[in-house]
């Protein structure tokens, strides 16, 4: 009798319901076939990198990890044991901005060097564009260059650009400064002023004359 009455109590599955089991099982096998190509790849990840990143970026995507509660991709490949986490995200990252022939050609380790080079570069690098353009690192042509080469060469480049921040940040302050003053004293009535904004002083150059003229007219 209390079997009858939980059945008749259970209400029957809505058409939201009943699409939402559906998605999920879809999900479920989609995740299940890319894992598995996935571990079929991994065995000669030297020659089929390339399709390892496409499948994990598809599950980065579409958010695939949640379907077996994980948070993240990281989360995802560390509980099915398929490889670092870092491995992972070096495999999207190729993947997403390098094209395949290229990423081939190259190798996953120096295609991932290459990517680090082309971000900490001033421009706006590519893979494609730096091998297009014949760019050069360490007089050598990048295709050419080994990985540890690539490196010290993205190390330099932002090491440079660290030492050029403080520089700018600075520059663009002391101009904020400069307007300040100038805009202070045209509100004052003062003549333009040579304004010379210094580590620790800011100095005005006003020719006695006008100063002495300004006054008279208080």
């Amino acid at each position: 009798m209390a079997k009858a009455k939980r059945a008749a109590k259970r209400a029957p599955e809505s058409p939201i319901e009943r699409a939402a089991r559906t998605a999920a099982a879809d999900n479920e096998a989609k995740l299940a076939s890319l894992l598995a190509a996935i571990r079929e790849h991994v065995i000669e990840i030297g020659a089929r990198f390339y399709d390892i990143g496409v499948a994990l970026k598809q599950i980065v995507d579409e958010k695939l990890y949640a379907v077996r509660r994980h948070r993240s991709l990281a989360a995802l490949v560390t509980g099915e044991k398929l490889m670092s986490p870092r491995q992972a995200m070096k495999l999207v990252a190729v993947a997403r901005k390098v094209k395949r022939e290229h990423a081939l050609a190259l190798g996953l380790e120096k295609t991932y060097a290459l990517l680090g080079y082309a971000d900490a570069t001033p421009a706006a690098d590519s893979v494609a564009g730096l091998l297009e353009a014949g760019a050069t690192v360490g007089g050598r042509a990048v295709h050419k260059a080994s990985v540890r080469e690539i490196a010290a060469a993205t190390k330099a480049v932002r090491t440079d650009a660290q030492a050029q921040r403080p520089r700018t940040e600075r520059a663009k302050a002391n101009a904020r400064i400069e307007r300040a003053v100038a805009a202070g004293l045209r509100a004052g009535g003062l003549p333009k002023a040579a304004i010379t904004v210094g580590t620790a002083r800011v100095r005005l150059d006003l020719p006695r004359d006008l100063v002495e003229r300004w006054m008279a007219r208080r």
